[in-house]
């Protein structure tokens, strides 16, 4: 994704598919303006949230992952990482809970 990335910044490709929030973390993590990209479609395709597989019976990792998840090394790489993702996962967030069912 990396190179797909480049290679639509430098306007070798028009577009690109793959996954909506790895496409966004990508154009973030290139320092590229994420305003001169745009997601389709606009809403998610499914409303299936992200999450976090560990181990069974594992509560040395499990206690590892929250004391991370938990202390201040997290807000560094939130800073870094998520900040500028906020609107776009607000928005997400907001249209999944309302969707009827």
């Amino acid at each position: 994704m990396n190179q797909a990335v480049k290679s639509l910044a430098k306007g070798e490709i028009q577009a690109f598919a793959n996954d909506g929030i790895l496409s966004v973390g990508e154009v973030v993590r290139q320092n590229l303006d994420i305003n001169n990209y745009k997601l389709i479609p606009e809403k998610p395709l499914t409303c299936d949230f992200y999450g976090m597989i560990i181990p069974n019976n594992d509560p040395e990792w499990q206690n590892q992952l929250n004391s991370f998840i938990d202390g201040n090394k997290s807000q560094s790489i939130d800073e870094k990482w998520f900040k500028n993702l906020f609107p776009y996962q607000l928005e997400n967030l907001d249209y999944c809970v309302n969707q009827k069912k």
